[in-house]
């Protein structure tokens, strides 16, 4: 329901959209580190950034104990900031010297809650320093008339697609994958359902 509201913005969406990149976040009890400041169009290159937009959802209720995402607002009309290499990752670019950490806002979420925001967003998380696991899903929406070549690498063997999710050419999945794909809410539910029991958890 979160993500129609948001495709249905005509000011941001007025034709096709795509899902330009979709990720799984999984941060275990103590240990789950934490990711650098950056903008997602640092890896992207979208010209426009506004046309993009992330959905961050949190699986498990996220709090700034158990490293929520956290944003800094405004930074996004300034462009892409410069990026280096993040000495504490082994692929990933960070803007952390280029922003004012102190204007961080947590974004604190019960399970199932949402955060949008453009690709020019810094944005970072932080270690999960409590005894539960934590888990985030991402997905990144792009108005396909501003799409762009990907330039980010992918986890080896990672399959790369681009289904069309909204507006007149949407086929529900059937011309990306041969068969339609409109079983959304039972995937989520069956995939958290499975991470729970990797976890130890079971569904309440």
């Amino acid at each position: 329901a979160a993500a129609q509201l948001l495709l249905n913005d005509e000011r941001l969406f007025s034709d096709d959209v795509s899902c330009y990149l979709s990720q799984t976040f999984w941060k275990p009890p103590h240990h789950g580190l934490g990711t650098s400041w950056h903008q997602d169009n640092a890896y992207f290159g979208v010209e426009q950034a506004h046309r993009g937009a992330a959905m961050w959802t949190a699986v498990h209720d996220a709090t700034k104990e158990n490293g929520t995402i956290e944003v800094i607002p405004d930074v996004w009309r300034k462009g892409v900031l410069k990026h280096s290499r993040d000495g504490d990752s082994d692929h990933h670019i960070t803007c952390r010297d280029k922003v004012d950490s102190s204007k961080a806002v947590p974004i604190e979420l019960k399970a199932g809650g949402v955060v949008f925001f453009n690709y020019n967003t810094p944005h970072r998380t932080r270690a999960n320093l409590t005894a539960k696991p934590r888990a985030a899903v991402a997905y990144h929406f792009l108005a396909t008339a501003h799409w762009v070549e990907r330039a980010f690498p992918l986890p080896e063997h990672a399959e790369w697609i681009t289904p069309i999710v909204w507006g007149p050419n949407c086929s529900q999945g059937k011309a990306e994958y041969g068969e339609e794909a409109n079983s959304f809410e039972k995937d989520v539910e069956d995939c958290v359902n499975e991470k729970m029991k990797i976890f130890g958890e079971t569904e309440e």
